[in-house]
């Protein structure tokens, strides 16, 4: 979250209600949960540790609020930060592959209706993926980096259709057959026939 935080105040200063819908604009939420209570403590965390700047406004009637701006301790956290981020190695975890594992627990027609309900909502982010690269990151003065990210989340959404539709097709059309378990060998079979259509 710090990393966000501090690298949208990098490019400008910001209330908060701004940063927040920044990060929804942006598709921001696919790396970061950010709701409105956790933001303001952590603007006051930063702003305690001295890596921002809280300036109260007013503008005409409206009630006063803090713009945020970065300090230049706040500019070496985030340098840190960002070396920090692009050394990590993946802490990949994704409940699918979970899921996977045990699948030849389930009827293959059940595992093939989440697959397709899961390549509709992979569908969907696609749109939202268009959406930024052709849309919002131009009306937001589009960087290269921001761009980066938001290809880099296109491709990894194409190939997860592309293994979509080859499972689905394995699943509803070669067919494992009904009530298949790993016990009974099926399992292994239909798992070593997808190796050989991998080759």
């Amino acid at each position: 979250m710090e990393l966000v935080i501090l690298g949208l105040l990098k490019r400008k200063p910001a209330h908060g209600y701004e940063l927040l819908r920044t990060v929804r604009l942006q598709n921001m939420s696919d790396y970061i949960r950010l709701a409105p209570s956790g933001l303001y403590k952590a603007l006051a965390r930063l702003e305690d540790q001295g890596c921002i700047a809280a300036r109260a406004e007013r503008e005409g009637n409206w009630p006063e609020r803090q713009a945020y701006s970065i300090t230049p301790k706040g500019e070496s956290r985030l340098q840190k930060l960002l070396l920090d981020h692009l050394r990590a190695t993946s802490e990949y975890s994704d409940s699918l592959n979970a899921a996977l594992t045990f699948g030849d627990a389930a009827p293959p027609a059940v595992v093939s209706e989440e697959l397709h309900r899961r390549r509709d909502m992979i569908l969907g982010a696609q749109e939202d993926a268009h959406q930024l690269l052709t849309e919002v990151l131009p009306e937001a003065g589009d960087t290269f980096f921001a761009r980066l990210r938001v290809e880099r989340w296109a491709e990894h959404l194409a190939a997860e259709i592309k293994w979509l539709d080859r499972a689905i097709a394995y699943l509803d059309g070669k067919g494992l057959a009904a009530g298949s378990t790993a016990a009974d060998g099926h399992s292994l079979k239909a798992g070593r026939q997808w190796e050989r259509e991998e080759r």
